[in-house]
């Protein structure tokens, strides 16, 4: 995520700047964490609608909603692991929204909240999530609900290492599909 990196500097200076706050927010093979959500996004020719519960009691969510303008590019969302963020969207209109995807086995990839502020500050539109998606690892399995401001909508499973499966609907729970 080389578009990250000018924010990423910025963060570890503020954090003192020492290899083990590189480290820790680098979220790269973080441990193994588990939680639980479902969520849709449900559109019609006049607008896009993201529903979501959090299935997590209140105690374990940080419950912060922040608006950033980090690399040019407004984006809002609720904050999960220090600067990464579990569901916001962007000035473009972009939502992302994730829920936990079955599974506790871990692998080479990035926290997922950082994915999701990956994605927020750098696409617009749905097909451009996509393509990012595919070329960032995850560390565990999630699933994405996607929505932009045409009303294009996806949903993606996100395997440990990798792997990305596109699903026939917007709609996410906490299992996966079987396929990944």
């Amino acid at each position: 995520m080389p578009e990250l990196v000018p924010t990423y500097d910025r963060l570890v200076a503020v954090a003192g700047g020492s290899d083990r706050a590189a480290r820790f927010l680098s979220t790269w093979c973080p441990p193994t964490y588990l939680g639980g959500c479902s969520l849709a996004a449900v559109s019609s020719k006049k607008d896009v609608r993201f529903v979501r519960n959090y299935g997590l009691s209140p105690e374990l969510k940080e419950r912060l909603l922040l608006p950033t303008e980090w690399s040019g590019r407004a984006v809002m969302g609720m904050v999960e692991f220090l600067y990464g963020l579990s569901d916001g969207i962007n000035g473009a209109g972009l939502g992302v929204a994730l829920a936990y995807g079955g599974r506790s086995e871990g692998g080479q990839g990035f926290g997922v909240t950082t994915i999701v502020r990956f994605v927020l500050e750098t696409c617009d539109t749905v097909d451009e999530a996509l393509s990012a998606l595919k070329r960032v690892p995850s560390h565990m399995a999630y699933s994405l609900v996607l929505a932009d401001a045409s009303g294009q909508t996806a949903s993606v499973e996100l395997a440990p290492g990798g792997d990305l499966t596109i699903m026939p609907t917007a709609v996410a729970t906490n299992h996966k599909s079987g396929k990944t």
